[in-house]
């Protein structure tokens, strides 16, 4: 399923399509797979989409959504179907181990989402109460940005563009936690019966996990994590974490924030 989600929308947008200059109809796609349903999560996208930011990268961006039922975001990745995917460390280890040439570009969450939640009938307030509990894990919510080492090699000025117009959408979801919530909302999943006081109450929640402290504001990734508490995690679960350099490129980001 490729965006916008609304089948109006890809009528809307096809009849409109005479109307559009030809060199904007020639603009190379670049199609990011979400690791996840099209809500508010992706803010800084639906911004960025919704006001033209790719457009003025020269590139056609498009999305391919995630959840339960739908294909896995790497999947979309390796078979070419996606340039650029969003997924979480572990997957993506996985996917590295099976022999796929996957490069993390960035990070939605300079901070992890994942809390620790308890039933009220035994509420865990501190770590002894953990003693003797049965933990539920899920996997660790990373919300990196990655891609193959090929597409950097032949599109590395249209990655810099994506992730040039993705960071200037998440920089102005900042303003006003409604707006993108009212996309997720109305436009993007608007098939999925999401509700926009929620949504925005989501976006107010998420919009402090995004900045960073450790090097530019958005869709950073800090590589000290990478010998720090993501091997932990890695070696806790059996798994072996290749060089840095041979999964983490954080030039393009670099350029993409530098010229910014």
């Amino acid at each position: 399923m490729i965006s916008p989600a609304s089948r109006r929308g890809l009528l809307a947008a096809g009849l409109a399509l005479g109307a559009v200059p030809a060199a904007a109809q020639a603009r190379p796609r670049m199609t990011i797979a979400l690791n996840w349903i099209p809500n508010v999560q992706f803010a800084g996208l639906w911004i960025a989409m919704d006001r033209g930011y790719f457009a003025a990268e020269g590139i056609e961006a498009r999305f391919t959504p995630g959840g339960p039922n739908a294909p896995d975001p790497l999947v979309a990745l390796a078979s070419g179907n996606a340039q650029l995917a969003t997924s979480n460390w572990l997957p993506f280890l996985d996917a590295v181990g099976r022999g796929n040439d996957f490069v993390i570009l960035g990070a939605t969450y300079a901070r992890s989402p994942g809390a620790l939640c308890s039933m009220a009938r035994r509420p865990i307030r501190e770590p002894r109460d953990l003693v003797g509990a049965r933990v539920l894990a899920q996997t660790p919510s990373d919300r990196l940005i990655m891609t193959r080492r090929r597409t950097i090699e032949s599109s590395r000025g249209q990655v810099v563009g994506f992730l040039r117009a993705l960071a200037r959408g998440w920089r102005e979801n900042e303003a006003d936690p409604a707006v993108a919530a009212r996309l997720a909302v109305g436009r993007y999943g608007s098939e999925l019966g999401l509700n926009l006081a929620q949504q925005t109450r989501q976006n107010e929640l998420q919009i402090p996990l995004v900045p960073n402290a450790n090097g530019p504001r958005v869709i950073w990734f800090d590589p000290a994590l990478l010998g720090g508490s993501m091997t932990e995690i890695a070696r806790a679960t059996n798994r072996t974490v290749p060089p840095a350099g041979q999964i983490l490129d954080l030039s393009l980001i670099e350029e993409a924030l530098r010229s910014g």
